[in-house]
């Protein structure tokens, strides 16, 4: 699939350098798509190992003002012009890189560099990706092959993309329901109507809207690979804890 050399190359990433506690993107693919909650193939994946999706909204790069910035850098000095192969492109690549992390004094950090405020993440990747699990007194659906869940007598569709996937339903009103994966909002669904259907969360800026402040089931811990547990970052622990 288009997303899937990203994937394999996060994937590597983490390995290296362990599990972030949360990742900012546009709206495009491979990170997003109209789907319910803007989930992705690859936003799955990491919703499951506890990282928090944080996006710009669309039509907005100027809220990842300092990563574009960078971008503009990264071209003016290593495409302009290109290389002749793509051997040669990768060593101008690597030469910059080394410059801009490790070399160069950066204003926005005091006159100091990147590389000098990097520590490796202490989180470790999971060695099985396990099914979100939602607090006590929420909902806990498996989503059919087809995409659907069966609520009260209904049928109603999610989305293909949830196919397999676990999630949870909060009680609003009688018969109103919040629908999450994670803790990622994906809209409402309302079964007194003849017809019910998920009704889709509106997009929204992370500035006003991030997704550690916004009322969701929590989370319980999640399995990591020395058998212990440990809560995802930015996600409250279970009751107790």
């Amino acid at each position: 699939t288009e997303g899937e050399p990203v994937r394999a190359e996060f994937e590597r990433l983490f390995a290296l350098y362990g599990l972030p506690a949360r990742i900012r993107s546009d709206n495009g693919v491979p990170f997003a798509t109209t789907a319910p909650g803007g989930l992705s193939p690859l936003a799955i994946g990491w919703v499951k190992r506890g990282i928090v999706l944080e996006r710009t909204e669309p039509g907005h790069p100027e809220q990842n003002g300092a990563h574009e910035r960078m971008h503009r850098t990264l071209k003016d000095e290593t495409t302009r012009p290109p290389e002749r192969d793509r051997a040669e492109q990768q060593v101008r690549f690597d030469r910059f890189r080394c410059e801009f992390n490790e070399l160069r004094p950066h204003e926005a950090l005091g006159q100091t560099t990147p590389a000098s405020h990097y520590t490796p993440s202490v989180r470790m990747v999971p060695a099985t990706l396990t099914d979100p699990v939602y607090a006590e007194g929420c909902r806990s659906l498996r989503v059919s092959p087809q995409g659907h869940v069966e609520l009260r007598g209904h049928r109603v569709t999610l989305h293909a993309m949830l196919a397999g996937e676990r999630v949870g339903l909060e009680p609003l009103e009688e018969h109103r329901w919040a629908v999450f994966f994670g803790p990622v909002r994906l809209g409402i669904i309302d079964a007194s109507v003849p017809k019910p259907r998920l009704q889709p969360t509106p997009r929204a800026s992370p500035a006003r809207a991030p997704p550690t402040a916004s009322p969701r089931p929590r989370m319980v811990s999640t399995s990591v690979p020395d058998g212990g547990t440990r809560a995802p970052d930015g996600v409250d622990p279970p009751s107790g804890s």
